[in-house]
This record gives structure tokens, C-alpha cells and sequence, in this order.
């Protein structure tokens, strides 16, 4: 069972769920987590259990690893890890087109809105995924309409399996991806926020130096130098609001209407 990702539900509100990771009696991590990209900074194991990098490759490889032991039935090893075809995919603007090198299929699905489209094997009664990756999370997110079409599709196929949207999470909107049904997120969009001197935050965003002089100034100072070495001082130094989001019920995000215990990303 070294491919078996040990997971049980330990609350949910609608699509959102807390999943415990490894065994059941004695979680080693949940979600919502972070899935550790190279360069990252390392993260606690309970905030962070998974790390993930390509290959050099043409199509590229998706490789994910787990940072702790989350395989039954022993819990000892750190397992499971997976690897799969990333493939070559058109952008969902060409969604009636149905070319490219295809994705791979395996415990770790990738799924890209193309291949939502066009792939009959999703369809597949015995395609029981462990982990299921939007590929092209990012440009879905800038179409109207597209990212919660997707997330929603996916939810139903594919309800025990945890869902990830590489490139579109933040402290931002933290809140609302985990209301979605997203389960796991990581700091793609964090390091580029950092590169340009921003700090993600809700309701907006604002400019590092806008905080110089105030008391958030540890997140102005060199915390901010390495990329995202201020991530935990996010969730505890700006509590966000959910009331830019429509869909959503005003008030605090650490709410029970908002977060459905949703656990905070805190030091």
C-alpha cells in the first residue's frame, strides 16, 4: 500500500473539507496545506505536507512527495510519492480544440480544462485519483466563470480525492479557495507578489513601503527579503474578511459561517 495516501475527514462545511493526513487516530498534517515548490523556505510538516518539483523534460514530469509517513498500514515510511505526465495542453480560450500531448493518468491526476472537455477516460467508473491537480488553475482564474466551473466538476467526479490549484493561492484568498473545495495551495503567486515589493492581504493589496512607519513593519523589513520568508506572519499579522467576496457570508474569516473551523496558518 506504499501508493495509498491515508487521509480521513476530520470536518467539512459543503465542499469544504479539513482532511487528516497519515493515521487516522493521529493525524500528521491536514489541510488546507502548502505544497513546497523549489526554492521554497521549509515549512512546518502540519502546514506543509507535500513538496513537489518538475522535470527538465519534454512533455515535463509532475513529481510529488510527501514529507511524512501518511502510507497504511504501518505509518512509518515517508510515503506515498508520485510521478506523472504533465503533457502539452492548449489554454482553455481553444477549448473546443482537442489536440496537444496528452496527460498522464495515475494515483496523481492531472487535469487541465481541455482535458475536462475532450478526455472520456475521466469518465472512467474505476478512476479513483488520490490527489487531482488543476493544471491550468491560473488562466482559469481569469476567465469569468471558468476556475469555480472547474473546482465544482471536479468535486463531484472526484469527492475523496484532494484538490490542488498550483499558481492561484495567497493569504488573500486563502478563505474563499478552501470554501471552494481546494485542499491544497502553495506560494507560486506569493513569490512573484515579493518579487514586485507587495504583500498579499486582504481585501487588497498593498505596497511594502506603505508599512515602513507602521506597526506592521516587521512585514517592510527583511522578513520579506528571502521569497516568502513572512508566510506564516501573514495569516497572524492581517486577519482577513470575506466581505470583497459576494458569494460569501460577511464577517471574519476565523467565523464558523465563513471558515467552517477552518484552521489559521499561524507561528
Amino acid at each position: 500500500m506504499a501508493d495509498v495516501l491515508g487521509r480521513t475527514v476530520l470536518s467539512r462545511h459543503r465542499y469544504a473539507r479539513v482532511w487528516g493526513l497519515g493515521d487516522r487516530k493521529q493525524p500528521s498534517s491536514q489541510t488546507p496545506g502548502v505544497v513546497l515548490l523549489e526554492g521554497d523556505p521549509s515549512l512546518p510538516l502540519n502546514y506543509a505536507p507535500f513538496e513537489s518539483s518538475t522535470t527538465p523534460t519534454l512533455p515535463a514530469n509532475l513529481n510529488l512527495r510527501s514529507r511524512g509517513a501518511f502510507s497504511p498500514p504501518q505509518f512509518t515510511e515517508i510515503l506515498p510519492n508520485y510521478s506523472v505526465s504533465i503533457g502539452h495542453v492548449l489554454p482553455p480560450s481553444l477549448e473546443d480544440a482537442n489536440a496537444g500531448e496528452p496527460q498522464g493518468t495515475s494515483e496523481l491526476l492531472p487535469v487541465s480544462w481541455q482535458r475536462m472537455h475532450h478526455d472520456a477516460s475521466l469518465t472512467d467508473a474505476s478512476l479513483s485519483p488520490e490527489i487531482v491537480v488543476l493544471t491550468d488553475a491560473v488562466q482559469l482564474a481569469s476567465q469569468p466563470g471558468k476556475l469555480p466551473s472547474a473546482i465544482i466538476a471536479l468535486k463531484h467526479r472526484f469527492p475523496g480525492a484532494l484538490l490542488w490549484t498550483p499558481g492561484i493561492g495567497g493569504p488573500d484568498n486563502l478563505a474563499a479557495l478552501v470554501h471552494m473545495g481546494v485542499d491544497l495551495v502553495d506560494l507560486a503567486r506569493c513569490h512573484q507578489a515579493v518579487a514586485v515589493g507587495m504583500v498579499l492581504r486582504c481585501p487588497a493589496h498593498a505596497w511594502l513601503s506603505t508599512f515602513a512607519n507602521t506597526k506592521h513593519n516587521a512585514l517592510a523589513k527583511p522578513a520579506c527579503s528571502p521569497p516568502m520568508s513572512m508566510h506564516p506572519t501573514l495569516w497572524s499579522a492581517f486577519p482577513p474578511t470575506c466581505s470583497t467576496i459576494p458569494w460569501l457570508p460577511t464577517g471574519n474569516v476565523s467565523s464558523p459561517r465563513c471558515t467552517f473551523r477552518q484552521r489559521r496558518f499561524k507561528t
